[in-house]
């Protein structure tokens, strides 16, 4: 049955479709002065010209076209961890089938493997996360299908390990992590798949993999794949006795029950030991509070002074290009034209016939440099994010002094666009650390190097510029800034209104901002609006876990599991007393009160503020 067609959402005007026209204007240009060339001034000269315009008309299409597909895709997958997933596909079937001939096609294939595997369609899951793979790459976006190449092979392993696939599960999982384009949330999937290959093997295996991994690889998981890995940790840590029970027949009117039966139906052993946890099935929209005029003057003024706008910078390139196109026609034409007689006539045999084959040698070494430049250019982008790339992963590998020292190294670099990406991994790693100073510092750098230039402007607006807003707008909401967090949100919905993760940054900077405000009535509200697919970080759902389990109660297994991630990772125990001092000591007492099921009605002392409702009851006893 064919889904029905939403009408198509109405798209701002992507920057690089601004540069498309100039494009265009270029190649009209170029192929006239080729023209020009070919039947009046010099036929030789008539090649190269036509190639360029060629080229620039060749780029504009590809702009004209490929702008409105990211915008698409960022838009499909922004309604994704919203939970609503029809309209997530709707907005992938409007794609036109141009863009699906190029590398967007990988993005798109990506997005409908991870719906097919959310909804249980492991198979489905497998046959678009093959499309995602088959292929050969393109020399100038190798390095974005790279590691799509190598995430949709960590898709395609976990749908394969769910089916029975074990060899197959095991070809993808070993391809995937020996790819130099697999990042940190790649590597956790792999870890993922392999836990649910040991699940039906080997449990003793399994809780030796579980402890090992569990630490370095849940902070790079979604919430969906982290509930999974926790019920496969929770089964091996089981008595032998426990692991062969079945669970009640999941209620799947709920959210919860929903969560379970979409784990059965990938680890079915694993089922029974899914923890109770609140999750919206599809989240309302959280827009931030309307800023004050006054602070949105203020944050925009900053912004100006930040970028260095040149208002010739985003054409001067192309302008340059012309110019020495048509410094060169002008000159060589020179050259080759006959000239007219002199005053005093020569003999026939006395003139010289002026020929460009002296210029040819001239014409071939410039382009072999040019070519050359270019080439180096791709290497050094290359080079410069796969450095990047091993950055994060040593990140998720605990290893954050020698990756903090690699992404400085990289930002010193004079392309801009590898030097905002490393300022945007360094201002991630910040974040991590609770450094919320050095956060706002390296945004603000990443920001200047990304708008410098228009052309970089333009090819970042999607993600990059828009992370950066965001994580600037967290930091600033935990520096007890909330009207300058709420500027920035607002800037970010009214420029980059695609963006891919504006559900995300809205939840984490309002959550953040009530739990600074210590006002947990807003943080609980906020907090039950998320959805199951909203991509937060371990940091961001611990939050929200432990404001609903003072405020609300929780089960003892779900306290018990929030006070051994804060006791087993330090960091992650500093970032939460950072944005909500006490909250831990609350939780605390709440856990005293949850040790038995009759504690576990107790209603809220004074001390907790908010909704008081009966706490969830343990799901299952050993």
């Amino acid at each position: 049955m064919q889904r029905e067609q939403a009408p198509a959402p109405t798209l701002p005007v992507h920057p690089v479709q601004r540069f498309a026209r100039r494009h265009n204007v270029l190649a009209a240009v170029l192929a006239v002065l080729a023209v020009v060339a070919g039947f009046a001034v010099a036929p030789w000269l008539a090649l190269p010209l036509g190639a360029f315009a060629a080229l620039f008309a060749w780029s504009g299409r590809q702009s004209m076209t490929l702008g409105p597909s990211v915008q698409l895709n960022n838009l499909a997958y922004e309604r994704l961890t919203r939970g609503h997933v029809d309209e997530a596909e709707s907005l992938l079937d409007k794609i036109p089938e141009r863009a699906k001939r190029t590398y967007v096609s990988r993005f798109i294939e990506m997005q409908r493997s991870m719906i097919a595997l959310y909804r249980g369609d492991a198979e489905g899951a497998v046959v678009h996360a093959t499309l995602a793979i088959d292929g050969a790459t393109r020399l100038l976006t190798r390095d974005f299908e790279d590691r799509q190449i190598a995430a949709a092979r960590s898709f395609r392993a976990l749908a394969c390990a769910s089916l029975g696939r074990d060899d197959e599960a095991t070809g993808d999982a070993d391809a995937a992590e020996s790819s130099d384009a697999a990042g940190p949330a790649v590597h956790a999937r792999v870890a993922l798949t392999r836990a649910m290959l040991l699940a039906r093997t080997d449990t003793s295996a399994l809780a030796d993999h579980v402890a090992k991994t569990g630490g370095r690889v849940l902070d790079w998981l979604t919430p969906r794949e982290r509930t999974l890995f926790r019920a496969l940790r929770q089964m091996a840590r089981a008595r032998p006795k426990s692991v062969y029970r079945e669970a009640a027949r999941p209620d799947e009117t709920t959210e919860e029950g929903r969560v379970v039966a979409w784990v059965a139906k990938l680890a079915p052993g694993a089922a029974g030991f899914v923890m109770a946890e609140r999750y919206a099935a599809v989240a309302e929209a959280h827009e931030a509070p309307a800023p004050a005029a006054n602070v949105m003057r203020d944050l925009e003024r900053a912004r100006d002074a930040r970028k260095g706008r040149d208002p010739m910078g985003a054409s001067r390139p192309q302008l340059a290009i012309l110019a020495v196109l048509l410094v060169g026609f002008v000159g060589i034409g020179q050259l080759v034209l006959p000239r007219a007689a002199p005053v005093r006539t020569a003999r026939p045999a006395q003139q010289t016939e002026l020929t460009v084959e002296p210029f040819v040698p001239l014409l071939g070494g410039g382009l072999l440099i040019g070519v050359a430049l270019f080439a180096t250019l791709v290497r050094r982008n290359r080079r410069g994010s796969r450095r990047i790339l091993r950055a994060e992963v040593a990140i998720a590998r605990g290893d954050e002094t020698l990756a903090a020292v690699e992404l400085a190294s990289t930002a010193a670099s004079q392309l801009d666009a590898l030097a905002a990406t490393a300022e945007l991994s360094l201002a991630r790693l910040a974040e991590r650390r609770a450094q919320w100073d050095t956060t706002i510092r390296h945004c603000d750098t990443g920001m200047a190097r990304a708008t410098r230039k228009g052309a970089v402007r333009a090819s970042l607006s999607d993600l990059l510029i828009p992370e950066l807003v965001e994580i600037r707008a967290l930091a600033l909401a935990a520096l007890d800034r909330p009207a300058e967090s709420d500027a920035e949100l607002a800037l970010l919905g009214r420029d980059h209104p695609t963006y891919a993760f504006a559900a995300r940054a809205t939840f984490r900077a309002g959550l953040v901002a009530a739990a600074r405000a210590s006002d947990l009535t807003a943080a609980v509200r906020l907090a039950r609006t998320r959805t199951l697919d909203l991509p937060l970080s371990l940091r961001d759902e611990m939050l929200a876990d432990v404001v609903l389990a003072v405020a609300e109660g929780a089960s003892e297994d779900e306290v018990g599991r929030l006070e051994a991630d804060l006791r087993d990772d330090a960091q992650l125990r500093g970032w939460l007393e950072s944005v909500a001092p006490g909250l831990r000591e609350r939780l605390g007492a709440r856990s005293a009160r949850v040790a038995t099921p009759a504690a576990a009605q107790t209603d809220l002392t004074s001390e907790d503020e908010g909704p008081t409702e009966t706490a969830v009851p343990a799901k299952y006893s050993d």
